[in-house]
């Protein structure tokens, strides 16, 4: 699931949190690429709308199996809406340097 920071208030490894506005503006510009609306994403994955929509508004967190069907639906690797790679390739394509996720294990890092 998207991460922000752990229940601790860092990122130190803590617990982490689902982050509904992260995730929402990551799933939004997978939906206008496809012409969607959550309605669209609901049948797609086997959702009901409602239920899109708590987990886009954040008044939900999905489960792992939720996110399964909504990487299927919308046709990205699970590991792909968990990390938000889709998010970097968009960010590269417009020539805005990410960071990768790399970035620790190239410098030695834990």
């Amino acid at each position: 699931m998207p991460v922000g920071k752990s229940a601790n208030g860092g990122t130190d490894g803590g617990k982490y949190q689902f982050d509904s506005e992260l995730f929402r503006k990551f799933v939004e510009p997978l939906l206008d690429d496809k012409g969607w609306n959550q309605q669209d994403l609901a049948d797609a994955a086997g959702l009901t709308q409602g239920t899109v929509s708590k987990y886009l508004s954040g008044e939900r967190e999905p489960k792992a199996s939720a996110i399964m069907s909504i990487a299927v639906a919308l046709e990205v690797t699970m590991d792909q809406l968990v990390k938000l790679e889709v998010v970097r390739k968009r960010h590269q394509r417009s020539e805005t340097p990410v960071p990768s996720s790399n970035t620790r294990r190239a410098t030695g890092r834990p």
